[in-house]
């Protein structure tokens, strides 16, 4: 058993992507519905049948905001330029390319380096990594634009779960729903203390201009084209997220 970003999935199973186009989710509550609900059900069997892997829980990694070391990101000019780290999924690249910075792709592990040495500017991730990985002590300005949706997938291998008796393949299922509920109640009260502790570190944490997210969607038309065409069901799926808002 595991647990993973969808993002690190998308090259064995490129529907993952469509979960990592920004402003897709608007708040904790869309996502869960979206999860627990049909369309999570739906993907998940795709995935199981696909991979041979069955999501037991969905949580998430919460919602990321941009930052980095030069300046405070309010509008979609303040990005452009700037050499932004992303996780590996193409949409995310193609996603950064698309606001005008230039997107390089890396691990976690290599992106406090690369900040400190200015191979990138910065990136996005949700507050509680910024704060966590102590981010903020080489980019200072946060920015709480809440653009990504970070789902995070509790997976077992579907023939070791076959191979286990009902009653505990019962168990499985119920621990995974129970413990994807229980993480999202964590994660969702570690927002304010992580926002306390980054700013006390010497964050500086703004929000987009009135408006400026409209800039952003806008240039992201052909990236949602590009993967909802692409992917098998992309568009008809990115339909029925968006109905959930």
């Amino acid at each position: 058993m595991t647990t993973s970003a969808s993002s690190f999935t998308t090259s064995s199973f490129p529907e993952s992507g469509i979960f990592d186009l920004p402003f897709l989710f608007s708040d904790f509550s869309q996502a869960d519905m979206v999860f627990d609900r049909s369309i999570g059900q739906g993907f998940g069997e795709r995935f199981r049948k696909k991979l041979g892997i069955r999501i037991v829980g969905f949580s998430s990694s919460g919602f990321q905001g941009f930052y980095n070391s030069k300046r405070s990101i309010r509008s979609i000019e303040d990005i452009r330029g700037l050499k932004m780290r992303t996780m590996g999924s193409p949409v995310l690249v193609d996603s950064m390319n698309a606001y005008g910075a230039k997107a390089i792709s890396m691990s976690l592990p290599e992106f406090y380096s690369a900040m400190q040495q200015g191979v990138v500017d910065g990136g996005e991730n949700s507050i509680v990594t910024y704060e966590t990985q102590k981010h903020f002590e080489v980019a200072k300005h946060f920015t709480d634009s809440k653009h990504k949706y970070l789902p995070m997938l509790f997976a077992i291998n579907e023939t070791f779960f076959q191979a286990l008796s009902p009653k505990y393949q019962k168990l499985i299922v119920e621990a995974g729903i129970q413990s994807a509920l229980h993480a999202r109640k964590i994660y969702f009260h570690e927002i304010e203390d992580k926002t306390k502790k980054a700013q006390a570190g010497g964050a500086i944490i703004g929000k987009f201009n009135p408006g400026a997210e409209k800039d952003f969607m806008k240039a992201l038309e052909p990236v949602y084209k590009k993967y909802g065409d692409r992917i098998a069901g992309g568009q008809e799926m990115i339909a029925a997220i968006q109905k959930t808002k």
